[in-house]
């Protein structure tokens, strides 16, 4: 059977039902040994040696980090991260102003990100928490020499856990029409949305990707959603592939919600007020609905009105619209830039913090 055979509603459906527990009973045994949280987030890198005196749950999960047997083609790779260092800062940009947008368009997916208040609340860490996630995954090395970046990774996958644990114990209002919270398709389509949803931007944007490159990053995002919890039985391997699983997602869950355009709001207004230079509301929705494309745009109750012209959009992507700065053409540069920006805002670098059960995260 080839992939494609998969791509099917009723195969679809069948992982709304599934999520991840290998990190489920992971979290619940950080719940029973908080303790252990308070650890995990004072480590700067994943443990190597013995995993005795943890919960074996714990033990398991980390586990799978230190016996990994990663098959990644070091060729696909080195072209994915040198693709990543090339164009880090329209990446960066595209995932501000195109895949997190496209996200908010699927409505079943958003009601689990209006249930996190960090994310209505706090709209600019969590958008550079996810900025930090994707320069630690594209750091040099990984899934080849370097283990460095799959702290991070392992970090996202229990706080996806956390997150579901907390919608199974305090959403009453959770609906199992929309599926369990954070299941397998929605890792899907938001793997989707980090990866083929950003190269289509590039071509929106006038920056041509080749079919190799589209498909060294296709293979890149399959072992990023390897460490995260991800089947990736499912994962396409191929341009065409990944055309038509996101297709099919997209025709099942694209729809107009509360919970869709509440976030759209959200994230419009952190724009307008942190962007460097002051930029109309009108300009970011004509920005954002241009990549998005009618349909989405529509859903997300985004002006259909174009008030920048199509040859600008290139430049503002290209010239680091989101990031302010047209000198971030390597990843060293752009990780130093980050850095800086994290500095200025917290006053310390960005780490992920996992919660810790008791106290407020």
């Amino acid at each position: 059977m080839g992939k494609l055979d998969l791509y099917t509603s009723q195969g679809l459906q069948l992982l709304r039902g599934k999520q991840d527990p290998l990190a489920d009973r992971a979290v619940k045994a950080l719940l029973a040994a908080p303790e252990w949280a308070v650890q995990i987030n004072t480590w700067k890198d994943l443990p190597t040696g013995s995993l005795s005196g943890m919960p074996k749950d714990l033990a398991d999960f980390l586990a799978f980090y230190q016996v990994r047997t990663w098959k990644a083609d070091g060729e696909m790779v080195s072209r994915a991260q040198h693709f990543f260092e090339k164009h880090a800062s329209v990446y960066l940009t595209l995932l501000g102003f195109y895949s997190l947008p496209y996200t908010y368009a699927f409505a079943d997916g958003a009601q689990v990100l209006v249930r996190s208040k960090r994310i209505l609340e706090d709209t600019g860490r969590r958008l550079d928490e996810t900025l930090f996630f994707v320069l630690e995954a594209f750091r040099p090395g990984t899934f080849m020499d370097n283990g460095q970046s799959l702290l991070t990774l392992a970090k996202v996958r229990l706080i996806h856990a956390f997150s579901r644990y907390f919608i199974h114990t305090y959403a009453s209002d959770w609906d199992l029409a929309w599926g369990q919270p954070i299941n397998q398709e929605d890792l899907l389509g938001t793997n989707l949305a980090f990866s083929l949803i950003v190269l289509r931007g590039f071509n929106k944007a006038g920056i041509s990707v080749g079919k190799l490159d589209m498909e060294a990053l296709l293979h890149y995002w399959k072992w990023i959603g390897v460490a995260n919890g991800l089947d990736v039985r499912y994962w396409p391997e191929t341009a065409k592939e990944a055309f038509w699983l996101e297709k099919r997602i997209r025709e099942r869950h694209v729809r107009k919600a509360d919970a869709g355009v509440l976030l759209m709001s959200k994230l419009l207004k952190f724009y307008q007020a942190t962007l460097p230079t002051a930029v109309p509301i009108q300009v970011l929705e004509g920005l954002i609905a241009h990549f998005l494309g009618e349909e989405l745009a529509a859903v997300l109750s985004l002006s259909k009105t174009k008030l920048v012209p199509s040859t600008a959009y290139g430049f503002l992507v290209s010239t680091g619209f989101f990031t302010s700065s047209s000198h971030l053409d390597s990843y060293p540069r752009i990780r130093r830039f980050f850095e800086l920006q994290m500095q200025e805002k917290y006053g310390k670098s960005m780490h992920l913090q996992i919660p810790v059960p008791g106290r407020r995260f």
